[in-house]
Formats: C-alpha cells, structure tokens, sequence
C-alpha cells in the first residue's frame, strides 16, 4: 500500500508510511503491528510514559490498534521474510523503486 526505506525504524517515518498509505486507500478499521518500539509501549514503558505517539496517532483517528503476541511467528513471519530477502539483495540495485518495477 505505502513503503518507505529508513536507516532506523522510528515513529515519525511509521506515521509518514501510514499516512502515504491512507491518502491512496482510505483509513482501515483496524491497524496490525508488531510490539517494535515505534508502534507499541510496553507495559512497563506504558505506566511511566502512557500510550507511544503511533498509538495516540491510531487513536486520533478513530482507529483500533491489535499488537501481535509475543513469540507468535505466525502472524508476522512472511513480512519478516520479506524484509530479509529485501535486506539481502537491495545491495544489487540503483534504487527501492528500480527494484519493485
């Protein structure tokens, strides 16, 4: 739907993805993260800092926010996946775009 390349994940470039994305196709219902620190708080985290920017954002917009479960490969495994091979062969072309044409 949207992508970007950034050297570090972090929660400003996850909203600039999210927005690309929702500009195209419109908000969905509901939003499916991992537990990466530029999505989710963890519990411990959430006491002491409250809900991460990414959560606040998905709230804002009216949306619901599931976090996968920890050691659940299942449900994340074919994106994991597709950033190694991603990782592993960028390196043989001038560009993300060139690559995806």
């Amino acid at each position: 739907m949207a992508y970007g390349i950034y050297e570090h994940p972090a929660i400003d470039a996850a909203i600039e993805i999210y927005l690309k994305a929702s500009y195209l196709y419109g908000d969905p219902e509901t939003v499916l993260t991992d537990r990466g620190a530029q999505f989710y708080t963890n519990a411990r985290n959430k006491i002491k800092k409250g809900a991460s920017k990414f959560e606040k954002f998905l709230t804002d917009r009216g949306m619901h926010h599931i976090v996968i479960r920890v050691n659940h490969p299942q449900i994340n495994g074919k994106i994991e996946r597709f950033y190694g091979n991603l990782q592993s062969q960028l390196h043989h072309f001038d560009s993300f775009a060139s690559l995806i044409q």
